[in-house]
């Protein structure tokens, strides 16, 4: 139970706010995968909870998740890849920029 709460990966709901993202995308490039896990599931509970637009414009977003899917920890790029689904499935002018990123391609 407490790997589970330190890695991020409980069933409560984490309680983020969409001012908080650009820390969050900051936390993508900690060398704490627990920091990272937990800022990505952050991320992708924002984009998919109704705040996609300010996930998906932040400033440096599609380079930290790259930086997560290169090296990142499985459950990080778990939800690394659930942000760019997100940002493809729902934007076409996002899944043209996630497919000209060339950390992502």
């Amino acid at each position: 139970a407490s790997e589970v709460k330190r890695l991020g990966l409980s069933n409560e709901a984490v309680k983020v706010l969409p001012d908080q993202i650009p820390s969050l995308i900051v936390k993508l490039a900690s060398q704490a995968s627990h920091e990272v896990v937990s800022s990505c599931r952050s991320l992708f509970e924002l984009a998919s909870g109704g705040h996609r637009q300010q996930v998906f414009s932040a400033e440096g977003l599609l380079d930290a998740v790259a930086s997560v899917l290169s090296k990142g920890h499985p459950h990080s790029r778990f939800y690394g890849c659930a942000i760019l689904g997100e940002v493809c499935y729902f934007s076409r002018e996002g899944s043209i920029k996630v497919s000209q990123h060339a950390g992502i391609r």
